[in-house]
C-alpha cells in the first residue's frame, strides 16, 4: 500500500527520526512514531493540514521507542506498543494516552497490535511470543474466559492453553 501526503507533517520536535506510521482508513488522521535524544514518542497528525492534533498530550518515553501502531478500523482509537512491553491507548476526544494495565503480561517489545477487519477482536504479541487476545464491544475489550483483569474501559485476559 502506498501512502502519499500532500502536506509535510510538522513534528513538535525538529530533530526526530521517524520509525513507524499508521494511517486511519476512515478518518483524516495518521500516527507517526519517532525518537530523538529525549526518547521515543508518537504523534497523531491531521493528514489534511500536516499539523499535530490539538488538545492531545503525546506520550514521551525517555528510554523506550514505539514498536507498533494500530488504529481501530471504524473508531478514532489508536493503540501504541512500546519496546518495554507497554501498550498505550488514545481515544477520540481524550487528551491523554492511557496505559492498558492488563497488557502487563508483556515484558518484551510489542511486535504486533492488530484489529480484526470489523474491529471486534484485537491481538497483541511481543518478541517472546506472548499473545493476548481481546474481544471488543463498544469501548470495552474483554475475553469470554471466567476471570478478568479490569482496567479503565477494558477487561483483559491472557490466552492460555486450557
Amino acid at each position: 500500500m502506498s501512502l502519499l501526503f500532500e502536506t509535510k507533517a510538522k513534528f513538535l520536535e525538529g530533530e526526530a527520526i521517524s520509525t513507524n506510521i499508521a494511517a486511519h482508513k476512515n478518518f483524516p488522521i495518521a500516527a507517526i512514531s519517532s525518537y530523538n535524544t529525549n526518547g521515543g514518542t508518537v504523534t497523531i497528525f491531521d493528514t489534511d493540514s500536516g499539523e499535530p492534533l490539538k488538545n492531545v498530550t503525546f506520550p514521551n518515553h525517555p528510554v523506550s521507542q514505539t514498536t507498533s501502531l494500530c488504529f481501530h478500523p471504524s473508531k478514532q482509537l489508536l493503540l501504541t506498543g512500546w519496546e518495554n512491553g507497554e501498550i498505550l491507548v488514545w481515544l477520540e476526544n481524550k487528551r491523554e494516552f492511557q496505559p492498558i494495565q492488563g497488557a502487563g503480561y508483556h515484558k518484551s517489545p510489542i511486535m504486533l497490535i492488530e484489529f480484526s477487519e470489523q474491529g471486534g477482536r484485537l491481538v497483541t504479541a511481543d518478541s517472546v511470543s506472548i499473545f493476548i487476545e481481546f474481544l471488543c464491544m463498544s469501548l470495552v475489550l474483554y475475553l469470554s474466559h471466567k476471570s478478568f483483569l479490569i482496567i479503565n474501559y477494558y477487561e483483559v485476559n491472557l490466552i492460555t492453553n486450557n
